[in-house]
């Protein structure tokens, strides 16, 4: 399906793409190399936030067979997982390799951590309460629906500053560590880990209950839009 592989592709490239506009404000190369992973992160749990829409086709195969809704959360993540952990896992060593600082490790694997996890969990929850049309299976993937959008205009925001707010200790914590030394480097890893799982937990199971008792209306917007 080409919407998924547009939207898997841009989320790295993107990423990358925030280091020139920073260098040439101005800002260091050890503070702007530092930007890309966390931007990452963000989108790529940011990704599944109108998951429903897309899989609208399939949607009423799990309504129909009664598949719980915590396992419908869990089994629309696996995908974004499968290929955010990698990237990830590859562009926090390239990035610290680049600007030689190595003692930014923990810290910037637990925003990494935070971020990804937190906007998961959010997305689990905005994807069932606020879907919004998308183009269908074969159309382009920048052709734009001319169909009623539901309730889903404030979805998308939720899901992505919902993330960013829940992850400003861990974003403090770094900091922290870039300017008092790497004593702080321990407690922001488990801080943005903890985040991460905890908001991560919440958001599949808000979202298995809602997806549960919302199925005829999830129904109703997939024939529609």
């Amino acid at each position: 399906d080409r919407r998924y592989s547009l939207n898997l592709i841009v989320v790295p490239v993107a990423g990358a793409l925030t280091v020139l506009p920073l260098l040439v404000a101005g800002v260091p190369l050890e503070i702007a190399a530092l930007v890309p992973v966390p931007v990452m992160a963000l989108f790529f749990g940011w990704l599944p936030h109108n998951d429903v829409a897309y899989d609208s086709t399939a949607l009423w195969t799990h309504v129909a067979s009664g598949v719980r809704g915590i396992p419908d959360r869990l089994g629309r993540l696996v995908p974004v997982v499968l290929v955010a952990v990698p990237v990830l896992a590859i562009a926090v060593p390239l990035t610290l390799l680049w600007i030689d600082d190595w003692r930014l490790l923990l810290p910037l694997t637990g925003l990494g951590a935070s971020l990804l996890l937190s906007a998961l969990g959010f997305s689990s929850i905005v994807s069932v309460i606020a879907p919004y049309a998308v183009s269908r299976p074969g159309d382009s993937p920048f052709q734009q629906p001319q169909r009623p959008t539901s309730r889903g205009a404030y979805g998308p925001a939720a899901a992505f500053l919902g993330a960013i707010v829940v992850s400003v200790p861990t974003i403090w914590l770094l900091v922290l560590t870039m300017l008092e030394g790497s004593q702080f480097a321990p407690a922001t890893f488990w801080a943005g880990l903890a985040t991460g799982i905890a908001v991560f937990v919440i958001g599949v199971g808000v979202g298995g209950r809602i997806f549960e008792h919302e199925g005829e209306r999830l129904m109703e917007f997939v024939e529609t839009a």
